[in-house]
């Protein structure tokens, strides 16, 4: 199998209802020579814990090497500084945001 080179780390807003809020968090993973790979498992984490969930906390890139979860946080948790990771093999990369 090829092994990640590169991994990238976003986030897309979602909802908010009884009281939770979620975003979604999406990876791309690429080899060297940028290409996607698929079928790849990517672990997601975030810092501080106790916040929220990630669920699933980990997912298998599809064809175009896309990977995502969701994080489901209470309402009250906006506004707080979060450090998502992805991890993918041996690479990782992270995301600093405020929770919307």
């Amino acid at each position: 199998p090829q092994e990640p080179a590169n991994i990238t780390l976003s986030y897309q807003e979602g909802g908010t209802g009884g009281g939770a809020t979620t975003i979604d968090l999406i990876s791309f993973v690429t080899d060297s020579n940028s290409y996607p790979i698929g079928n790849y498992e990517v672990s997601f984490s975030i810092e501080p814990g106790g916040l929220g969930s990630i669920n699933p906390p980990t997912d298998l890139t599809d064809e175009i090497g896309q990977a995502s979860v969701t994080f489901t946080y209470p309402v009250e948790n906006s506004g707080t500084s979060v450090t998502f990771y992805a991890f993918a093999g041996s690479i990782n990369t992270t995301l600093i945001i405020d929770l919307p």
